[in-house]
């Protein structure tokens, strides 16, 4: 064959297996592409930033507008947001620790009114002020929502005294009370009611000994939500850490499972995650989620960790099984960054745990993470 006919052949080849390539990519959507390619960059911007705030657009239904909220916020958000924006009053039941109080800080800030709240009641002038002896009517947080606009959120509501919730009935449900002093008055049209319990308000059980039972009209206002935890929340507070937040999520299922009274919360996890580069982990766990456990309890947490064989691919659950194990995270921070000098913060609390010893018990620390023989 000559050669120009090896060429003519190859050019008609490479024309061939363009108008195939061509071919296929008209009948490929941008869509289709974005399926294929998102979750790749996705998880790419997870691995080097960590979670990304959500963007949620809000919708307001009388002004005709939309707002966005941007921020890392629990799954059931959406839903609370929804049915808050209505009007309807929330109750909110979960577990201490699983940040009930930044749901609805995060509500009002989404619907764009102030932020407004209380804690349990004994008596009911806390919610609806009061007139002093030379007749001045002090106002309560209470009052200011509901006069002013705003969210009120009503929190461990089941530890109110539920006589002294009774008064604010008719103030929920047909939104206009009668206050001390200031005779009727209507509720402002953005006045918004969240309210939250470790209980359904039945009364306490084994865990929650401090509850009251409700009273049955009182909690008819409400539409209830249950909440969990979180993992987007959990990762945010994390830096996206994994085996931080996985081994959360199985030391609740074992405390859990053996009725151990042991709260591995939002906080707790905060705690941990900023310790563990300063301080070796078994102190870290010690004194940011195994405070107050007896031996006993320990004793069934480290057999249900044996029994799973978590040690071996977990380090925070080594160091359960091991507490003396002097061991350190690694940084997931610039090397520079870590070897900065400490806070006075951290000094103070390191004097405090060593005493004269602090300043070698920080050498070390600063040298780098190592385990004993």
């Amino acid at each position: 064959m000559s050669e120009n006919n090896q060429q003519t052949r190859a050019i008609r080849v490479l024309n061939e297996v363009d108008d195939l390539l061509l071919s296929a990519l008209c009948n490929i959507t941008a869509k289709d592409i974005l399926d294929q390619c998102l979750p790749s960059i996705e998880e790419a911007l997870k691995q080097r930033y960590g979670k990304l705030p959500d963007v949620i657009e809000i919708h307001d239904r009388k002004t005709e507008t939309k707002r966005k909220v941007k921020g890392v916020v629990h799954e059931k958000f959406k839903e609370i947001l929804q049915i808050v924006d209505l009007g309807i009053p929330v109750f909110l039941v979960s577990g201490a620790g699983m940040g009930k109080n930044v749901i609805a800080k995060q509500i009002a800030d989404a619907l764009g009114i102030p932020f407004y709240f209380s804690n349990a009641i004994q008596q009911e002038y806390k919610l609806t002020g009061f007139v002093t002896a030379d007749g001045k009517f002090v106002e309560t947080q209470f009052y200011k929502a509901f006069t002013e606009g705003g969210l009120f959120f009503f929190d461990e509501i089941d530890a109110s005294i539920p006589e002294a919730l009774i008064c604010t009935n008719a103030a929920i449900a047909n939104r206009y009370f009668d206050f001390p002093g200031k005779g009727r008055i209507e509720a402002h049209p953005n006045f918004r009611i969240i309210a939250a319990g470790n209980t359904y308000g039945t009364g306490a059980d084994n865990e929650y000994t401090g509850r009251y039972r409700l009273d049955a009209a009182s909690l008819d206002r409400f539409a209830i939500i249950e909440i969990g935890w979180s993992r987007a929340i959990e990762e945010e507070i994390c830096e996206g850490n994994k085996e931080l937040i996985d081994f959360a999520h199985v030391f609740r299922e074992i405390v859990e499972k053996a009725g151990i009274s042991c709260i591995f919360s939002y906080r707790s996890l905060d705690r941990i995650n900023k310790l563990q580069y300063i301080l070796p982990l078994g102190e870290v766990l010690k004194i940011s989620l195994l405070k107050g456990l007896d031996v006993d309890d320990i004793q069934v947490i480290k057999g249900e960790i044996r029994s799973r064989g978590l040690e071996n691919n977990n380090k925070y659950a080594r160091c359960i099984i091991k507490p003396d194990l002097v061991e350190f995270s690694q940084p997931m921070k610039k090397k520079e960054e870590i070897q900065m000098e400490r806070s006075e913060e951290i000094e103070k609390y390191l004097k405090g745990m060593y005493g004269n010893d602090w300043k070698e018990k920080d050498r070390i620390m600063r040298e780098g993470p190592y385990k004993e023989k």
